[in-house]
């Protein structure tokens, strides 16, 4: 299985050399701290991930195949959590980085964060 799979496209697994999955909560504008010092915690949502991966080797061809699978405003994701495959509702999160490897070869590294 693919460690991460973006619109039906799989990204190569034998080039990826960074996978950091993070889950964080939501909190409301009203979290904060009180006029005491207490903390005021409404969490909206909890176990959002965010996920930055990258890549190295990867041929022009590959590049321009991930650059177009998250052109999307909206992502379907199939990620591993450590438990298996999950499908996830992402986006983009900033700019995908791309540095020279070498002529022909490319260093892709990859923000997506969950809806």
């Amino acid at each position: 299985m693919a460690v991460i799979k973006v619109g039906g496209l799989s990204l190569p697994d034998g080039n990826l050399t960074s996978y950091d999955l993070k889950r964080s909560d939501i909190d409301s504008a009203a979290t904060g701290r009180s006029e005491d010092g207490r903390m005021i915690r409404d969490r909206v949502r909890q176990n959002v991930c965010s996920l930055e991966a990258t890549y190295e080797m990867l041929t022009d061809a590959q590049v321009a195949q991930l650059f177009s699978a998250t052109d999307a405003a909206q992502l379907t994701v199939v990620i591993d959590d450590g438990g298996g495959a999950v499908t996830k509702t992402m986006m983009r999160s900033g700019d995908i980085q791309k540095t020279m490897r070498c002529a022909g070869y490319w260093d892709v590294a990859l923000s997506l964060v969950e809806y």
